[in-house]
Order: C-alpha cells, then structure tokens, then sequence
C-alpha cells in the first residue's frame, strides 16, 4: 500500500507537467506540438471514423496520383478516434482537442510502468524514485505532454511493459503472468510501431549473456518467459493481423504496418528463446555455451529467410532504415548520431544530450557500485539488476547510435539513476558521523544529487511544457490560406512541397501531396520526382515533372535545407550546394554558381522575374508569409505559395526587329513586398516577339498585378493581361506600332 500512496504525488506532478501546455494547444483552432506528425495523426483518425477510402491502411493523397500505403500502424490512431468518440468530435479541430490528451493518458501510464520496472529491479523505493525521475527528464517528457499527438509515447509505453513483464519472469520460478504479459504488451506494441523489435533486444541480450557466463538458473527462467511471451505474441499478432490487418497482411512480409515480417520476427525471438531455455537445462564449457547461443540466434533466422525468400527483402529494408541507408534517412535528425555525427560540432551534441538528460546518465553510473554491493548481500536482486545492466547499455548503444532511441534509454537511465543516487545518498551519510543518524538524511542526500543532476535539463523541460517546440505560424498560415483557393480550371489541384510540408498541406489544405514526413516509405518515386524539380536548371524540365504528378500549387522556404539534405538524389552534374561535415565545427555550406541557375532560386529569391536572371513563365506568386528579415537575403524562411499557370500567350508586333523587347509588371505581395515581373524576348525580323506571362492585372491569389508594359527601347506600350487568359494559356495582341514614342 506504502507504494501505490507514493505514485499518488509522482503522477499528480506528472499530470500537471504533461497538462501545462493545454493553453496554447487550445488556442486559434487547436495548435498541436513538435513536428508535423500529430497533424497527420489526427487526420488519419478522422479519416478511421468516416471510413474514408483507404483509411486506415492506404492514403490516395500520398505520392499523388499513385497513393501510398501509411508507414504507421494504426493503434495509436485507434486510440484517438476513442477519444474523439468519447468527447462527440464533430470536426478536424474537435478531433485534434481530444486527441490533445491521450499522449498525456499514455505518458501517466508509462509512469507508473516505470515504477512497476524499477520496483522489480530494485526494490520499492528505486522505483518510486525512478518514476520521479522519469516525469522530469525531457527525453519521456517531450513525447508525453497534450497536444504532442504522436505514438513515441505508445512506444515507451509497451516497451517498458516489455522490460517489466520480463523482470518478472527473470526473478520468479513458474510464474504465468509474466509470460502472458510479456506476450500481449508485444502483440499491442509492434501495432504501435512496427520497428518494436527494439524492445525485444535486451531480453534477449540477457538471456544469451546468462548462458554465456554460465547462470543456468537465471538464463531458464528468462529464456522461459520470453519464449512463452514471443510464443504467445506472435499468435496474437498472427491474429489480429488477419482480422484486422489489410488483405493478405500475414502473407506479406514489408517492413511497414503489420504483416509477416513482424509476425516472423517475434517467432523467431521465440525460437531464439526457446533453444536458449532448453539448453540450459545441459550443463557445457564456455566454447559450447557461446556455439549454442549463437546458433540459438542464427538457426532460425536461417530457417525463416530460407524458407519464405520474401522475408529478405522487408528485411534489408529495416536494415535501411536502421542504417540511414538512403538520401533521405540521411536528412533525418533522428537518425544521426547523438555523437560525432559531423552534422553540428561535437558541443552542441554534447549540449543537446545534456538538455535531454541532464547528468542523470552520469549518476546512472554508479548504479554499477550498487547494483555489485546489492547482489552481494541479496542473491534474489541479482536477476533484477543484470537486466538492468543489460537494458541499460543495450539502449545506451542505440541512443548514441541513433538519436529516436533517446527516449528508449531515458527508463532504463531513469531507474540507474534513482539506484545510483540512493547509494551515493547511503554512502555520503555513513561518513557524516553523528549525522548519520538524523532521520532520512541519506535520503535527503540522493535527493540533492537527483536535483543537481536534473537541473542542466530544466531549461529543455520548460521549453517543452511551454508548448512553444511547434512548427512556425507561417506553416499553418500559408498551407490554411492554401486550402480556401480552388483548383485549376484544368482540374489539377495537388501541391508540391518540401518534405516536411506534406502532413499540414493535407492537414490544413486537403489537398494531395507529392512528398511527406514518411519520406521513402511513401511511394518510391515520391522524393526522386521532387528532387528532380529542386535540382533543375531548365524550366521545361521542372515543369513537366510537377505537371506529370496535376500539380496546381507550388509551396517553397528556403531552398538550401532540402537541396543539402537531397543531395543524395542531385543529378550528376555539379552540385548548387556543398556540404562539408566535420565533427567539430559540425556543417558547412557553401554555394557554388550553380545554386543560382536553379529554377527553385530563381522561384523563390527573385520571384520568378527576369530582371536580372532568366525567368520562370509558368509560376505566379499567390502568397508569401511576412519576411523572417534575417541578416542576408539568402537566409530568409518565409513561405511562398506560386500557382502554375499556363499563362497568357502576349503576342507583340511593331517592334524593331532584332531590337530587345520586354515585358513587365509590378506585383504587390499579400506582405506588402513590391517587386516587378519581367521578361524578354529579341523581336524576329519580322518586329514580332511572343512572350508567356504568368500575372493577369489585377488579384492572383494574395498578389495584384499591374498594367503589363511592353518596351523595345523606343516604344512602349501597355496592356491588361486577363485573368482567364493566364489560366486558360489564351492569346493578348499588342501592336507596339501604334503606341508613341518613348522619350
């Protein structure tokens, strides 16, 4: 009972922490947090309760016109559309407040699951401490406050049941629970992720190592549990991907949502097990045991792709992912290094990791003192704490390895911690002398050092439960005024974006997508296509790719993040950007001569016009958020929304011929920026010249467009270019022969 009073205080706390950024989330139609994902969970739940074609498996409006099937599992989600059930959601904005407090249901549960973890590693009072911990470490808090709509915290939720289940099993003889519970909390977590065999590595790193090193007893009882759980989760998984899963899900093995690979995979973690539990039954030389247990891991892994071939290839897929193996994964922040990745100096990852963690990991450490000194004294420990010790450096690896796996080391750290500062608080109190004999002074001390070490991470903390880590206004301005204009009069209407602008056009615009956060998991042509427009020089070229995939809008920021991060897709000609990653000074880019010719720079930078380069004719400017007003022009990140137009075919004649013609208009921006369009032309020998003009005089979504004037040096002349001719590609005759001569 003493245990269960102690999580009242833990949880109230944590409730008030992942509650705090309700305010803004509530504010101008539901803000939601961090990235774009939340928008597209939301969406996709939404989509679950109307039934929408597709949902919740396949989205038609990925990779526009083929669709795509949705990476992402669809728990979570379902969890949501509860939520929405719950509170009667009528609308998208009704769907996202609801859904605003699961993550923070989610986060409570994982609390308490923490204790549960730590309590069976180290006792009571480890585990209270660690879900103390726990709630204050930004590396689990960041995923569990309301409004951060994502399913990272169904992540940590069934991995660390996961961890609990099998400390169980570890410590106790014959005991069925833990097995069952192991079984089911894996069934639920691959239909959260599907890369959950994550939390299935130490398990079995365990068991193998107590085989190894000759703890017989200890290496049974986990092998058994995990044997039966694996067993026991993948029937459920088998199960529940053909009752639920899209048609033909068991019989096909990718490596997105649920199907046979996962199903194989946890069977084989079962086999893996069940070999293990066997032989250590026999009693064998350490030449032997360390035979054993690798053909423990490699027999049925061979068996698996043996026999079902396919597996192979959902297989090098996760082994994609896992390494950053393509251009893109590459680009993702979450997949670098936490350490000497070149990306930023070796400071600011170290800084990084210190805003997630504080020095938790550092008093984490001496968990190792105490976790030698315990299993000297209580033998019944010893299971508890080499799981610990397992699960500890096994996540450590992953996190460093790659940054999504921070907060997967935050629990096993948070109960190190919680361990290690209660031995410090023990051992700085037995050498205080007649102090040591004030009531909870040891406590009082382990307290101290938990606070210090927590204290370098407060600033990321309150960053976080501030609600200000969410994606700039200017996203959301630009992508909502995006969805009150119409299509073409021609029909299209898809929107070509940067990457990470995928989940809001939709969000915010319904409309379809070329390229998304999902990246190369949605469509494989997708990012390619798009890296195809970044990189072209020719407007013809880039043209003919945007217009092959109907798109009407064009949305654009600055173009360096995604022609650095692309690069991998650049063509093999020189590249408009370079970029030099160096461990210390982190990256660097610099602009070679290239980065000007570019159709996207000239889009974006100088508006399409050709007063200075050549211009883009097919694009006219709708939209720009205000200026971000950065300290060189290059640096700028506002938002530009261009329309593609066939534009207006103006045929001139009376020119001189040979002489040079130009056409321009002013153009006012919705931000109160002027600029003037232009273009040229050499006037053929018959004074003749024809020019395409993407502006009609008057209103072009946000924009006005003034009189189009015409020059060839000695005369002038001036016209309206009509909207319907811009849009419909039809023809404007202007006779310069009849306009005056220019002074």
């Amino acid at each position: 009972m003493t245990f269960w009073l102690g999580l009242v205080p833990v949880l109230a706390v944590a409730a008030a922490l992942f509650l705090a950024p309700l305010g803004v989330v509530r504010t101008e139609g539901v803000r939601l947090l961090a990235d774009t994902d939340p928008h597209y969970h939301v969406l996709r739940a939404e989509r679950m309760a109307r039934n929408a074609v597709g949902a919740p498996w396949r989205d038609p409006a990925l990779d526009w016109p083929n669709g795509a099937d949705v990476p992402w599992p669809p728990l979570f989600d379902a969890s949501l559309v509860a939520a929405a059930w719950v509170a009667d959601a009528r609308t998208r904005a009704d769907f996202a407040l609801a859904g605003a407090y699961v993550p923070v249901v989610l986060g409570l549960l994982s609390v308490l699951l923490i204790a549960l973890a730590g309590r069976a590693i180290a006792g009571r009072v480890a585990g209270l401490t660690a879900a103390a911990v726990a709630v204050l470490i930004p590396a689990l808090a960041q995923f569990a406050v309301a409004g951060r709509i994502d399913h990272h915290v169904a992540e940590i939720l069934f991995a660390t049941a996961i961890a609990a289940a099998f400390t169980v099993g570890l410590k106790m003889e014959r005991v069925w629970a833990a097995p069952l519970a192991l079984g089911v909390s894996v069934a639920l977590s691959f239909w959260v992720w599907m890369g959950s065999t994550v939390a299935l590595i130490a398990p079995c790193a365990a068991i193998a190592l107590a085989r190894i090193f000759a703890m017989d007893d200890l290496a049974a009882r986990g092998a058994r549990t995990l044997a039966i759980g694996a067993a026991l989760g993948a029937l459920l998984l088998g199960i529940s991907a053909v009752v639920f899963g899209p048609p033909g899900a068991l019989g096909h093995p990718s490596v997105l949502a649920v199907g046979g690979l996962q199903v194989a995979i946890v069977a084989g973690v079962a086999a893996f097990a069940a070999i293990i539990a066997w032989r250590s039954r026999q009693p064998a030389r350490a030449g032997k045991r360390l035979l054993e247990v690798s053909a423990a891991l490699v027999v049925p892994a061979g068996l698996m792709l043996s026999l079902w071939p396919a597996l192979r290839e959902g297989v090098a897929r996760g082994l994609v992912a896992l390494a950053a193996g393509n251009p893109w994964y590459a680009d993702i922040r979450e997949f670098n290094r936490a350490l000497f990745g070149g990306l930023f100096p070796v400071s600011r990852e170290i800084a990084v990791i210190v805003t997630m963690f504080g020095l938790l990991p550092l008093v984490a450490g001496f968990a190792v003192p105490a976790g030698l000194r315990r299993a000297r004294t209580d033998p019944a420990a010893r299971p508890g704490l080499l799981f610990l010790a397992v699960w500890g450096a096994t996540m450590l690896t992953l996190a460093l390895v790659r940054v999504r796996f921070f907060s997967y080391f935050a629990v096993p750290c948070a109960i190190g911690a919680a361990l290690g500062a209660l031995w410090i608080g023990e051992v700085v109190a037995a050498t205080l002398g007649p102090v040591r004999r004030v009531p909870g002074i040891a406590a009082a001390i382990a307290a101290a050092v938990l606070a210090g070490a927590l204290l370098p991470a407060l600033p990321g903390l309150s960053l976080i439960v501030s609600g200000a880590d969410r994606i700039p206004d200017s996203w959301i301005e630009a992508t909502r005024w995006l969805g009150a204009t119409p299509p073409a009069p021609d029909g299209r209407s898809t929107v070509a974006a940067p990457w990470e602008f995928g989940h809001v056009v939709q969000y915010y615009s319904d409309r379809p997508v070329i390229a998304s956060p999902f990246g190369t998991e949605a469509g494989p042509r997708a990012l390619p296509d798009w890296a195809s427009f970044l990189f072209a020089t020719d407007e013809a070229t880039a043209e003919r790719v945007l217009l092959a995939r109907g798109v009407s809008h064009l949305v654009l920021r600055n173009p360096s993040h995604e022609l650095v991060g692309l690069s991998g897709y650049a063509p093999a000609a020189a590249a408009p950007l370079v970029a030099t990653r160096d461990v210390w000074a982190g990256e660097r880019v610099d602009a070679t001569p290239g980065y000007g010719e570019l159709v996207v720079f000239r889009l974006y930078f100088g508006d399409g016009s050709g007063a200075a380069v050549r211009p883009v004719e097919g694009s006219r400017l709708l939209f720009e958020s205000a200026s971000t007003q950065p300290a060189h022009p290059l640096l700028e990140e506002r938002v530009k929304i261009f329309g593609l137009v066939p534009g207006a075919v103006l045929r001139v004649s009376g020119a001189a011929p040979g002489a040079m013609v130009s056409a321009t208009l002013p153009v006012l921006t919705n931000s109160g920026r002027e600029f003037s369009w232009a273009t040229r032309r050499i006037a053929d020998g018959a004074g003749e010249a024809t020019f395409r003009i993407p502006y009609a005089t008057g209103a072009n979504g946000a924009t006005i467009a003034g009189t189009c004037t015409i020059e060839d040096g000695a005369r002038s002349a001036s016209s309206s270019i009509p909207s319907d001719a811009v849009e419909r590609g039809s023809e404007v005759r202007v006779l310069l022969s009849a306009a005056r001569r220019a002074p």
